[in-house]
């Protein structure tokens, strides 16, 4: 890394981590085309749509953008891999997979043969996508969801954390588990645990 930039309206400080901070709408003057590339580290907020807007701007400054791929990651050589891609430790990408532009996968994620993940997608950890599957543009699927085979999870869907997904869904629709309560019962009287000290 060589510097860090932000947009004007967000230009506090000048320096972060060591490295200089400067305003994106000035780059040119201080890293000419040809000379860097771009990374975009901006997570999933509004469905990804930030990043993506992020990611126009520099596209049309003639910027290249750059990727992060862990040496860690199992990806097959078969698989397709697009610009500006942030894959994390332990990711498995099977045979005849591809993957688009924009696309952070996180920590320790298996997506299945033949899968398609469109662009400016996030994908958190843990999370299942099983094989000929096709998961559209500015999805999020949350920690631990699960996507079962030959599916199609529609554009700008949010699929939050334990999710089993086992049908293909519609555009902008927004998938949450009902498990965020108590089953108003003592572990202590289930398990039997009387002899725990308060």
């Amino acid at each position: 890394m060589v510097a860090f930039a932000v947009e004007q309206a967000f230009y506090k400080q000048k320096r972060l981590q060591n490295l200089p901070i400067i305003k994106l709408e000035e780059i040119e003057k201080f890293y000419p085309v040809g000379r860097v590339k771009i990374f975009c580290a901006v997570g999933y907020g509004a469905l990804n749509t930030r990043r993506e807007r992020l990611i126009k701007i520099v596209k049309e400054k003639n910027y290249q953008l750059a990727s992060y791929i862990s040496k860690q990651a199992n990806i097959s050589k078969s698989a397709f891999l697009g610009e500006h891609l942030f894959i994390f430790e332990n990711n498995v990408i099977q045979p005849f997979s591809e993957i688009q532009e924009n696309v952070i996968l996180w920590s320790g994620n298996h997506i299945g043969h033949h899968t398609t993940i469109h662009k400016n997608v996030f994908i958190t950890s843990h999370v299942v996508v099983s094989g000929a599957t096709e998961i559209k543009r500015n999805c999020f699927l949350g920690v631990n969801s699960a996507i079962s085979n030959n599916l199609i999870i529609e554009k700008f869907n949010w699929v939050g954390p334990g999710v089993i997904l086992q049908k293909s869904t519609e555009p902008y629709e927004m998938w949450k588990i009902k498990s965020d309560f108590s089953l108003r019962v003592d572990s202590k009287k289930i398990f039997n645990l009387k002899h725990l000290q308060e």
